[in-house]
C-alpha cells in the first residue's frame, strides 16, 4: 500500500504545466474536481484533494475529442491501458494539443 501512495504523491515533485476544474467519469459515476496536467503524467484530484486517477503520458494510447448533440465539444476521452475514460472539461482541444505535447517531450 504505501508504494502506490508514494506514486501517487511522485506528481508534488514533477513541473505543472496547467490544471483546471473537470469532472470525470470513474466506474460509471461522474466524480468533480480538477484535473492538473504535469511534465509526465495527467491526475485527477477530487473535491476533497485525493489523488483519484492518474495517468503517465507515455502510457496513454489516444485522445479524442468528447461531443454532445455530435457537434458540441464538452470534453475528451482517452485510451489508458486498454480502458476508456471521459474527461469534461473547457477547452478540450487545447488540453489534447498540451497533453500530446508533453508527451512528446517526456
Amino acid at each position: 500500500m504505501k508504494k502506490i501512495e508514494d506514486e501517487k504523491r511522485a506528481f508534488l515533485y514533477e513541473k505543472n504545466v496547467i490544471e483546471t476544474e473537470a469532472q470525470m467519469v470513474i466506474y460509471e459515476q461522474l466524480k468533480k474536481g480538477k484535473l492538473v496536467l504535469t511534465n509526465h503524467r495527467l491526475i485527477f484530484i477530487n473535491e476533497d484533494g485525493e489523488v483519484v486517477k492518474y495517468f503517465m503520458l507515455n502510457n496513454i494510447d489516444y485522445l479524442s475529442i468528447s461531443k454532445v448533440l455530435g457537434f458540441m465539444s464538452n470534453g475528451f476521452r482517452l485510451c489508458y491501458n486498454d480502458s476508456l475514460y471521459k474527461v469534461r472539461v473547457k477547452y478540450p482541444d487545447d488540453w489534447i494539443k498540451l497533453i500530446l505535447l508533453q508527451k512528446q517531450s517526456d
